[in-house]
């Protein structure tokens, strides 16, 4: 029937982006001594260069360009070392080259800096295993955030670990609800359903994500449902 798809996508960006290692931004100069005793506080403007790496960044991402994507967000975190989508996009990189302890040590520090952080909530349902107090936490973000898709994706990925694959399909059809866009989400959808034996619904959601994984990025092989979908053609249910 096919793995399940666990990972988030990341956006994209045009490909013509060259960014500076540093941009230097004068300052205009202040009039006047600076008078013994006293601190001159003078407001320095930040570069385009933290905003072109991040782009670069998803760029890389989306193209499957893993190692120039970890390498821009390294450049992020030169200039801002707590940046948020750096943090979560070198988490997903890790994630995706199977490199889970790093994967949840980035998790850990964007929760460190908000707590409440959906992405990296549902990024942690990933790789932090069947973890009761994680998936009691999701669950709650879920309900205080009811449309954020990826929170419902990731309870449904939880679920999967526990076997409990009616809960999962309820999640995933949540998840697709908000976002009908996501092959992934129709993929996983489609998986939960099939388990449940509710193949006519498997076979639709198992065309969308087919139909939608050729405008969007996806982490599901295409002819894995190829296959299945011939399998199901026999039977109805």
């Amino acid at each position: 029937m096919g793995w399940l798809v666990i990972f988030c996508s990341v956006g994209w960006a045009d490909d013509a982006i060259l960014c500076p290692d540093r941009i230097d931004i004068p300052q205009a100069p202040m009039k006047g001594p600076i008078r013994s005793g006293y601190l001159r506080v003078i407001e320095v403007r930040q570069g385009p260069e933290v905003g072109c790496w991040l782009r670069k960044a998803r760029q890389f991402v989306e193209s499957s360009r893993y190692r120039d994507a970890q390498s821009a967000y390294h450049k992020v975190l030169q200039y801002q070392n707590d940046n948020i989508e750096a943090l979560l996009g070198l988490a997903t990189v890790a994630a995706r080259q199977g490199r889970i302890d790093d994967a949840r040590q980035r998790y850990q520090d964007v929760l460190l800096l908000d707590p409440d952080n959906g992405s990296a909530l549902a990024g942690m349902s990933v790789v932090a295993g069947d973890d009761p107090r994680l998936l009691a936490t999701l669950e709650r973000f879920s309900r205080e955030h009811p449309a954020q898709a990826q929170i419902h994706f990731a309870v449904g990925n939880l679920y999967v670990r526990r076997g409990n694959w009616p809960k999962a399909q309820t999640a995933y059809f949540q998840a697709f609800r908000l976002d009908k866009a996501n092959p992934d989400y129709a993929y996983n959808l489609a998986v939960s359903l099939d388990r449940l034996g509710k193949k006519r619904l498997a076979r639709r959601f198992y065309q969308q994500a087919l139909g939608l994984a050729q405008l969007r990025s996806h982490e599901f092989d295409p002819e894995v449902i190829t296959v299945r979908l011939n399998q199901l053609s026999g039977g109805d249910s």
